[in-house]
């Protein structure tokens, strides 16, 4: 059997406390959460940023957003996660993690970077979407479109009959990503690149990397992490591959820069591809991906008190034999 599910340990774990008060907390298991999952589409316009569309300038920047939401019955306010995708992708990326996330009580907004997406890469032949999405004018857009998306929320939360209207708790803001996505989500919490560029945004709090890129990839600096204060969680797996990070010990290299200070963690999927983190694959890796990104958050988003310490605690690797959970 491949797999011990978590149910089953944190069932014996609370059968092992049967003589606790009949008051003793439940503790801390991820699961997937109680709400029923809304979506919506919208775009946003930058009217402050060209860009170059296989040659044709633009003079603004579109950037189509997807909105998941708990169902419209639930006030919240709930904890907002803006999630951006890998190359080549759309706003349909990591959906199942998305969903989960909004199951246990957050808003994730799913955003799509022009000249790295689906759109674009349908249009080019694809050693030349590789040139041209790997260009600093390109990569230097996505944290911006981040921001901007960031900056609109507060304007969009007063819309009237969006699903977010009145729900969406601002002060409470994580990022995340796969791929790509990893190397916008890292910038926005302060790694640097293309010779010490900054595009840290102090708003985000708190992310997740899946399948970080290593120095000189993306033009990554070296020591691009030192600087990182915020609480982060890289995951990868060990045939994790990918245009531009050939060696899947790589993908440590952003945990293994960052200060340790209590707050920085690096899961190791044995067996698992670039792809198992996305839509891809069998999504045989998803459950655990999903259980280990909403405890971080609810740790670090101030959602559960207890989720930092089943963090800690080894439990996601008493449940299953092919994932590593290391802290710092």
């Amino acid at each position: 059997m491949r797999d011990i599910w978590l149910s089953l340990f944190m069932a014996g774990l609370l059968c092992s406390c049967s003589d606790d008060s009949p008051g003793s907390p439940v503790p801390y298991a991820p699961a997937a959460g109680q709400y029923e999952v809304g979506a919506e589409y919208s775009t946003f316009i930058d009217e402050a940023r060209g860009w170059d569309d296989d040659g044709t300038w633009r003079s603004t920047r579109e950037i189509p957003i997807k909105l998941y939401a708990p169902s419209a019955e639930v006030p919240g306010p709930f904890p907002v996660l803006l999630l951006s995708h890998g190359l080549g992708g759309d706003l349909e990326a990591q959906a199942y993690l998305a969903e989960y996330l909004v199951s246990n009580g957050y808003i994730v907004v799913a955003v799509q970077h022009h000249r790295s997406d689906a759109d674009y890469l349908n249009k080019m032949p694809w050693l030349q979407f590789l040139a041209d999405s790997g260009e600093p004018q390109t990569r230097q857009l996505r944290p911006g479109d981040l921001s901007l998306v960031l900056d609109r929320l507060s304007d969009y939360d007063a819309i009237g009959g969006s699903i977010v209207q009145g729900r969406m708790d601002l002060a409470r803001v994580g990022v995340l990503g796969h791929s790509f996505g990893a190397w916008t989500a890292l910038s926005c919490l302060g790694q640097s690149f293309d010779g010490g560029t900054d595009a840290s945004d102090p708003r985000f709090s708190c992310g997740v990397a899946f399948s970080p890129q290593a120095p000189g990839t993306l033009g990554i600096d070296e020591g691009a992490w030192a600087g990182i204060a915020s609480p982060v969680m890289t995951m990868g797996g060990t045939l994790d591959t990918s245009p531009g990070t050939t060696e899947p010990g790589d993908r440590r290299a952003a945990f293994d820069g960052m200060p340790a200070d209590g707050t920085k963690y690096h899961a190791t999927l044995e067996g698992a591809e670039h792809s198992d983190f996305g839509n891809g694959g069998d999504g045989f890796y998803h459950e655990r991906i999903c259980q280990m990104t909403v405890a971080f958050f609810d740790a670090f988003l101030e959602i559960d008190a207890g989720a930092k310490d089943w963090l800690d605690s080894g439990a996601i690797e008493a449940a299953t034999s092919y994932v590593s959970l290391e802290r710092k």
